[in-house]
C-alpha cells in the first residue's frame, strides 16, 4: 500500500489525495461515511480532497440519497496523471529554454573565458572531462599537457574527435608522458592519433608528479589529484597570470629535461 502510495505521490498526487483516490478506485461507488471509514481519512478533509480529484479528472459525484462518489479505473486515472505530468515537464522545458535565453547574451558562455579579472575555480570531478573538451574548442594557437601514462590513453579515447578538429585549425600540441614500459599494455593509443606535425611528444619517468594542462597560455587546469583516473579528480582553473607563469615554467623545464618517446615494443617514435 505505502509503494502504491509513493508511485501516486511521484505522479502527482498528495499521499492523502492518493489514499482517496485508491480506496475509491478498488471499490464501488462509495459515500462519504463508508469513503472514510475505507481511506482512513477524517470526513472534515474529504470534502475538500474529493474536490480536488473532481478538478484532476479523476472522481465523479452520484447524484443520490445521499452523494455517492465514484472514481475512474486506476488505468485511466494514471494515464490522466502521466500526460499532466507530460504537460508540465514540457512545460517547464520551455520556461527553462526562456530562461537560458533571457541571461545568455549579456553574460559569456562560460565563466572561465572571461580573462580581464583573475580567478581561481574548483572545477568538481564530474564537470573536469566536459570543461576540458570546452578548453579544446576555445583553444586556437597551443596546448601544453603533462599527464599519466593512464590518464593519456583515457584522454585520447575521449578527445580524438576534439584532438582532431584542433588540428584542422592549426593547434599544436605538446605531450609530457610517463614513460611507458615494455609488455605493460600491448595497445598504444599515440597509434589513434593522426600523423601531424603539430603533435610532439616526450616522456618522463616517473610520472609527472603535477598534472596540468595549459591552453593558449590564457588559462591552465592543474588536476588536483594526479594518480587519479581522468574522471575522478577536481581540478584547479584559472587564469591568473602568477599561475600560469607557474605552471609554463614548470611545463618548460619538464618538455627539456624529458626524452623523445618511444614505442617500448619497437624501440621506435611512434609519431
Amino acid at each position: 500500500m505505502e509503494e502504491d502510495i509513493a508511485t501516486l505521490k511521484a505522479l502527482g498526487l498528495t499521499i492523502v489525495q492518493s489514499k482517496v483516490y485508491l480506496a475509491l478506485a478498488t471499490a464501488n461507488a462509495l459515500t462519504i461515511g463508508a469513503l472514510s471509514d475505507r481511506s482512513k481519512v477524517p470526513r472534515t478533509d474529504l470534502y475538500r480532497v474529493i474536490k480536488e480529484l473532481e478538478q484532476k479528472g479523476l472522481v465523479e459525484r452520484i447524484i443520490a440519497a445521499p452523494v455517492e462518489f465514484n472514481a475512474i479505473s486506476l488505468k485511466e486515472g494514471i494515464n490522466v496523471l502521466i500526460n499532466r505530468k507530460n504537460q508540465e515537464t514540457h512545460e517547464l522545458l520551455e520556461k527553462a529554454e526562456n530562461l537560458i535565453q533571457s541571461y545568455s547574451a549579456p553574460k559569456s558562455d562560460s565563466e572561465f573565458t572571461d580573462n580581464i579579472i583573475s580567478r581561481f575555480i574548483l572545477v568538481p570531478h564530474t564537470r573536469v572531462v566536459e570543461r576540458l573538451r570546452k578548453a579544446i574548442d576555445a583553444t586556437q594557437g597551443s596546448i601544453d599537457l603533462a599527464v599519466s601514462w593512464r590518464r593519456f590513453a583515457s584522454g585520447v579515447f575521449l578527445f580524438q574527435e576534439k584532438i582532431e578538429e584542433s588540428l584542422s585549425r592549426k593547434v599544436k600540441w605538446r605531450f609530457i608522458i610517463e614513460r611507458h614500459e615494455k609488455g605493460k599494455d600491448s595497445f598504444n593509443p599515440m597509434n589513434l592519433l593522426p600523423k601531424s606535425p603539430l603533435l610532439s611528444f616526450r616522456c618522463v619517468s616517473p610520472e609527472p608528479e603535477t598534472i596540468v594542462g595549459i591552453y593558449d597560455r590564457k588559462e591552465v587546469f592543474v588536476i588536483e589529484r594526479s594518480t587519479a583516473r581522468l574522471s575522478e579528480s577536481a581540478a584547479l582553473w584559472s587564469n591568473s597570470k602568477s599561475l600560469l607563469a607557474l605552471a609554463t615554467s614548470y611545463f618548460e623545464k619538464l618538455w627539456d629535461t624529458a626524452i623523445k618517446c618511444v614505442d617500448p615494443e619497437t624501440e621506435k617514435e611512434p609519431i
